[in-house]
């Protein structure tokens, strides 16, 4: 039923992307409203979504954000918890417009940062990956996943000396890693 009355909304001409996006989440948070029961607060609901997510039930995780945001617009953590949930789908237009809220909620959270940057990285936008990668480790310059983010987006970029640097740094701070050990090999027998 809401997939049809989006799918209406942007049928229906609305103006420019973002006006057509603000109709969507305007049509969305009124279809989730409904669904939240009256003894459901916004930090319950995000709790309950965050163990659907931890037991793999990520659409009813992703409900639940969304009545999350029926309730409060700006909380940082399901925008957060949409982002990396749209992320693991691979919709990462989604992921991103979700991430970028959670940025602008929450700018000194390094995790938001480095997953927005993945998303960036992932929809081939180097320099904006690396830029945003960056701003995660002013944040928070022990964030092994932002170095070695950052690393594959200074690769990417031609900038081998630098990236390797940064993914080695990153497997000797998770030196147990199997998957970043492995890449890392693979990186210098091919460097």
């Amino acid at each position: 039923v809401l997939e049809n009355h989006l799918v209406l909304a942007q049928i229906a001409g609305w103006r420019g992307r973002r006006a057509g996006q603000r109709a969507a989440r305007s049509i969305r948070a009124r279809y989730y409203r409904r669904q939240v029961k009256p003894t459901e607060t916004p930090r319950s609901l995000f709790e309950a979504a965050r163990q659907h997510h931890q037991q793999g039930q990520d659409e009813r995780a992703r409900e639940l954000c969304q009545q999350v945001l029926a309730l409060a617009a700006d909380d940082a953590g399901a925008l957060s918890l949409l982002g990396k949930l749209e992320l693991k789908a691979g919709r990462l237009e989604l992921a991103a417009g979700w991430l970028e809220r959670a940025v602008q909620a929450r700018p000194t959270s390094s995790v938001d940062l480095c997953n927005l940057g993945v998303v960036y990285f992932r929809q081939g936008s180097s320099q904006r990956a690396v830029e945003t990668l960056a701003r995660a480790l002013e944040v928070d310059s022990k964030n092994v996943d932002a170095i070695w983010n950052l690393g594959l987006a200074l690769l990417d970029r031609g900038e081998t000396e630098q990236g390797l640097r940064l993914l080695t740094q990153a497997a000797g701070l998770r030196p147990t890693s199997l998957p970043f050990q492995r890449t890392l090999a693979d990186m210098l027998l091919a460097a």
